[in-house]
């Protein structure tokens, strides 16, 4: 059990000592957010309907 431990213990240090690789990780994101004000744009609008008002947001994010 303890020659394995070593085994692979000498092993992990000669692979990092050799290795010559570098991590590079991106994190990125955008946040969009709309108001819209609906009245009947593009229809005539109903006597009886009243005007709307929201937002909406988008949200994303990526991971490079």
């Amino acid at each position: 059990m303890r020659i394995s431990y070593f085994i692979r213990t000498v092993l992990f240090i000669t692979v990092s000592q050799t290795s010559s690789l570098h991590a590079q990780v991106t994190l990125g994101g955008q946040l969009r957010t709309r108001a819209e004000f609906r009245n009947g744009t593009g229809t005539l609008r109903p006597i009886n309907n009243d005007p709307a008002f929201f937002l909406s947001q988008r949200t994303r994010l990526s991971f490079g």
